[in-house]
Order: structure tokens, then C-alpha cells, then sequence
């Protein structure tokens, strides 16, 4: 992409902020970033525990955060580079993890989309475990755990990685 792609500007506003909206406007409560630039958007910031390390990481220092504030909800954790993602999308996952039966909602196109997807307090355990063994794969920690996959619009979870990939 040539730049942060938190900071690329989608429709005159940040990438990162365009995807906060989507989540706000879909039920989420409370939205945060793990760390980086994302503190010019107005968001609040959750350390990284594992700079550099990947979307596994990421998902631990959420997942850490919301037990430290002893919240047991799900937390729905997605990738910044998701610039059509919508306020449906949203609401459709949560829905599904409102049920409670799994540790993990999946959204899924025409494969598994585990950079949205809404993670259960209860799968940090596996979490932990898998990151300290040196797991860094999202995709591979993902069958270890109790799944339910809902299926989305392709195009709401097609993250971009050049700029033709923006939307017009």
C-alpha cells in the first residue's frame, strides 16, 4: 500500500476510522485499536503484547485487555484494512455470537474471513497457549476451538492491499 493502511484515506476519512463507524453502527459498544497510529482517530488504544507479531497477537492483546477490565462479552476483533465493512455485517456476527455456544463466530465468503470474527473471553486460554508455543497463524488456531461460521457479502470483508483495491 505504500503508507500505514490505518491512516489511507477512504472517502476523506482514515481507514481506521471508517471501520470504527462500521463496528459503532453495528452494535459494538466500545471500540478500540491495538496500538499503532491509531491514536490520531479518537480511539482508545490497547498495547500491543506482541508488536510485530502478527494478527495472533493482535487477537491476544484484545482478548488480554477484556479480561484485565474483568468484561466477559465477545469481542469482536477485525482488521483495519476493511474498507466496506457494514453496520449489517456487523450486527449479523454479533447476533450469531449473542447465542453463546461458540468460542469463535467466523465470517466466511468463499473461505474463512478469521480477520472478522468475534472471539469468546473463554478462548484465551487456547490463545495463550498457542502464541507462547510460537503459533502466529490465526488460521491454524482456528480449528482448535468451537466454531460457528456465518456466512457474508464478499464484498463487506475484502480488505485492500493497493491502492486500486479502494473503493471508489
Amino acid at each position: 500500500m505504500g503508507a500505514d493502511k490505518a491512516e489511507v484515506s477512504v472517502g476523506g476519512r482514515p481507514m481506521a476510522r471508517v471501520v470504527a463507524d462500521a463496528l459503532a453502527a453495528g452494535g459494538c459498544h466500545s471500540v478500540v485499536a491495538v496500538g499503532g497510529a491509531a491514536r490520531s482517530h479518537g480511539l482508545p488504544v490497547v498495547d500491543d503484547v506482541a508488536p510485530g507479531e502478527g494478527p495472533l497477537g493482535a487477537v491476544l492483546s484484545v482478548l488480554e485487555s477484556v479480561v484485565a477490565a474483568a468484561d466477559t462479552g465477545p469481542v469482536l476483533v477485525v482488521s483495519c484494512d476493511l474498507p466496506m465493512l457494514d453496520a449489517p455485517t456487523v450486527s449479523l456476527l454479533l447476533d450469531r455470537a449473542a447465542l453463546g455456544d461458540a468460542d469463535l463466530v467466523v465470517a466466511t465468503t468463499d473461505r474463512l474471513q478469521p480477520l472478522v470474527a468475534v472471539w469468546s473471553v473463554g478462548a484465551l486460554g487456547v490463545v495463550r497457549h498457542q502464541f507462547a508455543a510460537g503459533e502466529r497463524s490465526i488460521r491454524r488456531v482456528v480449528p482448535l476451538l468451537d466454531v460457528a461460521l456465518v456466512p457474508v457479502r464478499p464484498d463487506a470483508v475484502r480488505n485492500v492491499n493497493t491502492p486500486a483495491d479502494l473503493p471508489d
